[in-house]
């Protein structure tokens, strides 16, 4: 499914993304938190890991992937920060790799909705 977030969501110099996940199923890849063309925080591969894909205008689309798989069958706290100087992903407050230095504005796309859109083949996965 897809959950859509209203309201002026343009922002274009920090920021944090975060949500609580429970994950049900090992086979799960997918959105957690997008803007379309300026960021998105999602679970990719079969190890399900954390990534944190933003850009930057002027550059080419940057990422950040934690270097630990989500557990299973946990609730977890997962949030990707921007703060205009470097880009860092924290699972339940700990910060999972080294940051990714990057400097300049968020892309900013026109869109004012954030939306979510995971898909997993067995088993749902709940996003808060």
């Amino acid at each position: 499914g897809s959950v859509l977030v209203t309201g002026d969501v343009s922002i274009t110099d920090q920021l944090t993304v975060e949500a609580w996940i429970y994950l049900k199923d090992e086979d799960i890849n997918g959105v957690l938190i997008r803007k379309s063309n300026s960021y998105n925080l999602k679970i990719v591969g079969n190890k399900h890991k954390l990534r944190f894909v933003i850009f930057i205008e002027g550059q080419e689309k940057q990422y950040i992937t934690s270097n630990k798989p989500l557990p299973l069958h946990h609730w977890l706290h997962v949030a990707a920060v921007y703060n205009g100087n470097e880009v860092a992903i924290y699972i339940n407050g700990v910060k999972q790799n080294e940051t990714l230095q990057l400097t300049g504005n968020i892309y900013p796309r026109r869109q004012k909705q954030a939306q979510s859109n995971l898909k997993c083949k067995r088993g749902p996965v709940l996003v808060i």
